[in-house]
């Protein structure tokens, strides 16, 4: 996740809840690389750093403790690397957010019904922007892997989650009825997931 004030950020911070200890998993995904030169500020919360707040659509998830920065981007980019997740049965930028509630919620979604606390949540949080990296992606024993990869060479740009993760399911021979929060989420009114209303614009480089 990305929190910046528009495209002439005075800030750009970037919370990542991570699985695993920020110390192994931000060398590793390449985060402190591309941030060398930058003023960016990429952390792992701490307890204080989180606000609960409700979640008025919510069918399922009505609570979530998400990060005070999150809360109060201008602008909030989300910025997820598309791959297979055992329980969501992809990761994109509806997933992403996980990374953006507390442990505490995060476990609050797998007990509840892990398709729905997504989508419910996508209710609440919606970015800015989605820009998902699909140059590569991950086809199973995700989310943590290694796992077998394709090669898409695509970056998807899209202001509609429910239209990202669509297109980028497709990526992996998948329909949004095989997706259910990207099912559920278009049913709630976040978003489109009929390709043949998406407007596609291709860009090549």
């Amino acid at each position: 996740m990305l929190a910046a004030e528009s495209c002439k950020a005075k800030q750009v911070t970037i919370p990542e809840n991570t699985c695993q200890p920020e110390k192994e998993t931000f060398p590793t995904s390449g985060a402190i690389d591309a941030l060398k030169g930058t003023k960016a500020r990429l952390y792992r919360p701490k307890a204080s750093d989180y606000k609960e707040v409700e979640i008025p659509k919510g069918k399922i998830c009505k609570k979530a403790r998400v990060p005070k920065d999150i809360l109060e981007a201008d602008c909030l980019i989300n910025m997820p690397v598309a791959k297979h997740h055992g329980g969501a049965t992809l990761s994109i930028s509806m997933k992403n957010w996980m990374g953006s509630v507390d442990n505490s919620s995060r476990r609050g979604w797998h007990r509840k019904g892990l398709h729905q606390c997504i989508a419910d949540f996508s209710t609440f949080l919606k970015p800015t922007l989605v820009i998902i990296d699909a140059t590569r992606i991950m086809l199973n024993k995700g989310p943590q892997g290694p796992g077998d990869l394709a090669h898409p060479h695509e970056i998807i740009f899209a202001t509609d989650p429910v239209a990202a993760d669509t297109y980028a399911a497709s990526l992996f021979g998948k329909k949004p009825s095989d997706v259910p929060h990207i099912k559920i989420a278009a049913e709630m009114g976040i978003g489109c997931d009929d390709l043949k209303k998406i407007n596609i614009v291709r860009v090549e480089v």
